[in-house]
């Protein structure tokens, strides 16, 4: 056929036809203008790489782009789902047999699931992912894409708006970039004209290896999306942070809860760095910026060093008297400029490598005299600094405990720098003078006077004597109240029995649901039960319904979530005796096993020749570890009285169990018994920092908070426990499963829960017969669903469902 027998063929002539300028007039969308920056991220992205690139044109249409690339030297595959354009490609691409070019007719879908690391450099997807998002919905678009970002250098992506008026406008995310945000860095490269209505559409570069900053492109070695371990709002707050060994780029976004906080910030930002002063200072050079309605990026010289609130969380070697120093220094020279830095932390102090403090965070200073979270004083957190930097430091939490601030508590010279601003009012400082105080060094007498004490609040000793009485007489009451309770619950035990038996007969919808908790009240402030170092912090999920009596805490540090109160033994006692339905585990027996087995592969060269399953249940894992000739046993401290006789096992295997426990110390000592000096350890559980908890919380399949799974661990909390308690050598990976897996439970979430719900569902669930049918059935869904969860497996991505630990125990 002919080239115009096959363009008059086309449904739509969407994009000028390679070489035929006789149908240009025809093209409904002119695309030289979007070919531009394409050649253009192509070029710099080439030369980086120092080759011709591999590219992927999905959504090709008349492969106007990978023509044109394929001209450059690239090797290109054009990806359509159009016969007819295919067709009319594949015709072009014959009148250029030098061009390394190749065309198919497929699913964009199973293109970027099939598609192998390394196989394509650069994915190139103009106005096509919005249609796929109408299809499988944003979210499962978004996993797909994020999948695909640990596969290939870069990605250039035109995205439709939710604006547009067409019949998929609906189903888009709210942003533009809401579909890529599983790429570490992504910037709007360009913003173009569309045939279909007056609204221009950006074009995203997005890439996990490098940024791209006006007409320059570089690797970068490390990104973070939480500025420091204290930073509780990083998902929220739309902010990116890149560096490589000569060069920071911070990269924020304009829109979302934190989006006029951040554009304020970042203007305050450039507007220092530009003063000549900031550099005379020791500041940071600025080398790049730009400013934009939607982000801004702002690049500048990379100074080494660590947090200081790293290095007193890690219990490293920290100079105090030298840090003040050279903090006071620096706040009186820009107090001398008329500016003054709100936001005086430890994690905004780097210690460089020669041991000098310098501050950072350059968006926290502006003109206005007053700190960000205590505006009524602003030395507040300079005595919070003290007391952080000379008392406990690795003890350190935020926010503070104000009634801890007392100079008593300091040791000199800090006592008396604190001393001199207690009973002195604020008016009565500058950072000049608490520097000129500092530098004298002298001691200074306690101060009855009202200042810096009065800002903080502290009650009187007579206050103090009353609020003790209060609480005591309100513990009082509540243990009289407890007695009236525990005295009702044992008169009305014998209904019970009766009790259950309606419950087995009646509908549910008949039963009122649990008072959900509410969210703005205060948890108490506990010390977090995994890593020690953080604290709790109340854990808001739209997922969460809440439990009586019981919350949610996430730790500022790790980010490993708990149960708080623990639950106690009795509790759980109750739960596992009377709630809990062991018959699941009967049902599936087959499944389990068949995970196991798998797994006995998959561990083979961490196990040894004795294994011990512990808290295996009714042992899946020692079946199949004996089946490959291995000498196991299971040992349940739930189920069993005695522990197996014999100790110096070579590997201990946890199946997820710490999730179950109410005292992880507990646990993981009562393992350290069974293991030989130089065993190892392997741990799954739930992982916290997957796609699981971030797409559905506490909604997702294995979530179950608060009472069945107690803790729910980050691979940064379950390593610091294992350190804890002396394991070394510890390496973490990643894994899908069969009951629970990407496919299963995000991409089809809905349809699986109630395929699972089948199994318990009224009034057949008594019936042996039916719940093993069931069970079957939704075994083999899930297996299938579970190859293809790992079609792409990457065990680098912490995006799967499992965390696996695994650790040496060098000395008992």
């Amino acid at each position: 056929m002919t080239i115009t027998s096959l363009v008059n063929a086309l449904p739509e002539i969407y994009q000028p036809v390679y070489g035929h300028p006789e149908f240009d007039i025809h093209a409904a969308r002119p695309s030289a203008d979007r070919l531009r920056l394409i050649v253009s991220v192509y070029t710099l992205l080439s030369a980086e790489l120092d080759r011709p690139l591999r590219v992927l044109d999905l959504g090709c249409a008349q492969g106007y782009f990978s023509l044109h690339l394929a001209a450059l030297g690239a090797t290109v595959t054009g990806l359509d789902r159009l016969d007819q354009n295919i067709s009319l490609c594949n015709a072009l691409a014959g009148e250029r047999s030098s061009y390394s070019l190749q065309f198919e007719v497929g699913s964009i879908e199973d293109k970027l699931r099939r598609m192998a690391p390394g196989e394509f450099d650069l994915v190139i997807g103009m106005s096509v992912m919005h249609h796929i998002c109408a299809h499988r919905g944003a979210q499962w678009t978004q996993a797909l894409l994020g999948e695909a970002s640990n596969k290939i250098e870069a990605g250039l992506f035109e995205a439709a708006l939710r604006e547009e008026p067409a019949e998929w406008a609906e189903q888009q995310p709210e942003t533009p970039d809401g579909l890529y945000q599983d790429f570490a860095f992504l910037v709007r490269a360009g913003e173009f004209a569309t045939h279909l209505s007056t609204h221009t559409r950006p074009v995203y570069f997005a890439s996990n290896k490098f940024w791209l900053l006006d007409n320059s492109l570089s690797r970068f070695d490390h990104w973070a999306v939480a500025a420091h371990e204290f930073d509780r709002v990083s998902n929220e707050r739309g902010r990116r942070y890149f560096h490589n060994e000569t060069q920071f780029l911070k990269l924020v976004h304009f829109h979302g809860p934190q989006g006029a906080l951040n554009r304020q910030e970042f203007e305050r930002e450039i507007g220092f760095l530009c003063r000549p002063e900031s550099t005379q200072l020791g500041f940071p050079a600025k080398i790049h910026s730009a400013l934009g309605s939607h982000e801004g990026w702002i690049l500048r010289e990379r100074i080494s060093g660590e947090l200081l609130s790293t290095r007193l969380l890690g219990d490293k070697h920290v100079n105090p008297v030298s840090v003040i120093s050279d903090l006071l220094r620096q706040l009186a020279a820009l107090e001398a400029m008329g500016l003054f830095h709100e936001d005086v932390r430890t994690w905004n102090i780097l210690i460089r490598p020669q041991g000098e403090a310098i501050l950072i965070d350059y968006g926290s200073i502006s003109s206005t005299r007053a700190d960000r979270e205590y505006p009524k004083d602003w030395r507040i957190p300079l005595l919070v600094l003290l007391t952080q930097l000379f008392r406990h430091p690795q003890e350190i939490q935020w926010p503070p405990d104000l009634t801890e601030l007392h100079p008593d508590h300091l040791p000199e010279p800090a006592a008396s720098l604190a001393w001199k601003m207690w009973g002195t009012p604020l008016n009565d400082w500058t950072w000049k003078k608490i520097a000129s105080e500092w530098a004298s060094g002298l001691a200074s007498p306690p101060f009855d006077g009202r200042g810096l004490r009065d800002s903080l609040g502290t009650p009187t000793k007579e206050e103090v004597r009353r609020l003790a009485s209060r609480v005591q007489d309100l513990e009082t009451g509540l243990t009289m109240m407890q007695d009236r309770l525990s005295r009702w619950s044992s008169s009305l035990a014998f209904m019970k029995p009766v009790w259950r038996v309606v419950r087995a007969i009646v509908p549910r919808r008949f039963f009122p649901k649990h008072v959900s908790h509410v969210h703005g009240e205060t948890p108490r402030s506990i010390a977090c039960h995994v890593c020690r170092r953080g604290q709790g912090q109340l854990y808001n999920d739209a997922n969460w319904t809440g439990y009586p009596g019981y919350v949610l805490l996430q730790c500022d540090w790790c980010g490993s979530i708990c149960s708080d109160p623990l639950p106690s033994d009795e509790v759980l006692s109750r739960l596992y005796q009377t709630d809990f339905d062991y018959r699941w585990y009967q049902d599936h027996y087959d499944a389990k096993l068949k995970d196991c087995r798998a797994r006995i592969v998959e561990y083979a060269p961490l196990l040894g020749k004795r294994v011990l399953d512990f808290g295996g249940g009714v042992g899946y894992f020692s079946r199949a570890a004996a089946e490959a000739g291995l000498d196991s046993t299971t040992y349940d401290p739930y189920l069993h009285d005695s522990a197996p006789k014999g100790l110096g096992w070579d590997s201990v295997v946890a199946l997820h169990v710490l999730e179950h426990s109410n005292n992880l110390d507990k646990t993981i000592t009562q393992i350290k018994e069974f293991l030989a000096p130089g065993g190892k350890v392997i741990l799954a559980v739930p992982n916290a920092s997957g796609l699981g908890y971030k797409k559905l919380g506490m909604r997702w399949v294995w979530a179950q908070p608060p009472l069945v799974h107690i803790f729910h661990f980050t691979p940064k909390g379950l390593k610091a426990l294992l350190a804890r308690h002396g394991f070394t050598n510890l390496a973490e990976s990643y894994h899908e499963r069969w009951d629970a897996n990407l496919h299963c439970d995000l991409i089809h979430a809905e349809q699986f829960h109630n395929w699972d719900a089948d199994w318990g569902r009224r009034p057949f669930k008594p019936f042996q017969l039916y719940r093993r049918w069931i069970a079957r059935r939704n075994a083999k869904r899930r297996f299938e669903g579970l190859d293809q969860s790992l079609s792409n497996y990457d065990p680098h991505s912490d995006a799967y469902s499992e965390l696996q630990i695994t650790g040496v125990l060098e000395n008992k």
